[in-house]
């Protein structure tokens, strides 16, 4: 697992690239991280099957390094920030977009997955797929980022359809996600369905503010605000260890929030370029929905080779999951085709 996160480490620095124009987080940008952070993500995830895979694995510096929250606070503003963005230009077809982007590649994961416990011979039907969304603990592996950020679409839309002017549709926005993360753990969620939640608002607010950030952070002085942001992480970090409360209180979870910072400062300097992390991107959600299923046919196919390598395991779980994505980014490219042609729905989304 080190030597796997060296590598990793490593691609993404080499990657990182001097921006070169005044387009702060632009599409290329942000697909660029979105594909560092998938990797990022199985990298979080990928201890826990290394211990399933070898008795006794364990790895002392996983705890403070791979931490899930500060991953998924990244994704979570990335998505405010994305859908403030676009309301800028209206909300007209919001929920068919989507439908498309989202909520569809969602339900035939589910099917996916659904059909993979058939296979393994354990009883789990239809009804139990859709109970699953409501559980906090859905069907397949790890999306209950998914789950939480369609019902955050939905927040999105009322606050920013019924509510004028920014300042009240941010506050709304803030009122909905505050409420969510307060309301779920009593209907049994885990405490992990809240964690980094807030930094969707911080992001909606950076998209709706764009143009008076801009002016603010300007690119002179933009590394000073990358060295404030950057220490206040840190700190929050460090706290987040040496401080339970934080970890009990995900609303105080100001690590997420502050990584979520840097992150988009750090973006106004440097970004990651070329096509490894941009192709990576383009495919992040289905890293992201069928990494479980990675994890599962590598350690299948390195027990079958009669090895327990955790480097191979690593590096093999992360080839399949890309290998996997990339099938289902064009699968689904088909089956979107397909329905835009014969079915009610108009595809606007492009």
């Amino acid at each position: 697992m080190a030597a796997a996160a060296v590598l990793f480490a490593a691609a993404v620095l080499l990657s990182l690239r001097k921006k070169q124009d005044g387009a702060w987080l632009d599409r290329e940008d942000t697909t660029a991280l979105r594909g560092v952070l998938a990797v990022f993500i199985l990298f979080v995830h990928l201890p826990d099957a290394c211990r399933y895979f070898s008795d006794g694995y364990a790895e002392t510096f996983e705890p403070f390094i791979f931490q899930g929250h500060l991953a998924v606070g990244v994704f979570f503003a990335l998505s405010g920030y994305g859908l403030a963005v676009s309301a800028g230009r209206g909300l007209a077809g919001f929920f068919r977009r989507r439908f498309f982007e989202v909520l569809l590649p969602y339900f035939l994961c589910s099917l996916v997955f659904l059909m993979a416990y058939r296979v393994r011979g354990e009883a789990v039907g239809f009804a139990d797929m859709v109970k699953s969304w409501f559980s906090g603990d859905p069907l397949v592996t790890y999306s209950w980022y998914v789950v939480t950020q369609l019902i955050f679409y939905v927040f999105f839309y009322a606050a920013f359809r019924f509510f004028s002017g920014r300042k009240m549709k941010i506050a709304a926005l803030f009122l909905c996600v505050l409420v969510y993360m307060l309301l779920v753990p009593r209907f049994g969620w885990p405490l992990v369905t809240t964690r980094g939640c807030l930094t969707f608002v911080l992001g909606a607010a950076c998209g709706a503010y764009k143009r008076e950030l801009d002016a603010f952070f300007a690119e002179k002085t933009a590394g000073r605000w990358v060295l404030v942001s950057g220490l206040l992480f840190l700190i929050s970090h460090v706290l987040y260890f040496a401080v339970p409360f934080f970890k009990a209180h995900p609303v105080f979870d100001f690590s997420s929030a502050w990584f979520a910072v840097f992150i988009f400062l750090l973006s106004r300097i440097i970004v990651p370029a070329g096509p490894l992390f941009h192709g990576l991107g383009n495919l992040s959600l289905e890293i992201y929905l069928y990494q479980g299923l990675a994890f599962i046919a590598a350690r299948m196919l390195l027990l079958r080779f009669g090895t327990g390598n955790i480097f191979a395991y690593a590096l093999a779980s992360i080839l399949l999951a890309a290998a996997g994505a990339c099938a289902v980014h064009f699968t689904y490219g088909a089956v979107r085709a397909f329905l835009v042609k014969t079915s009610i729905f108009k595809d606007k989304s492009a």
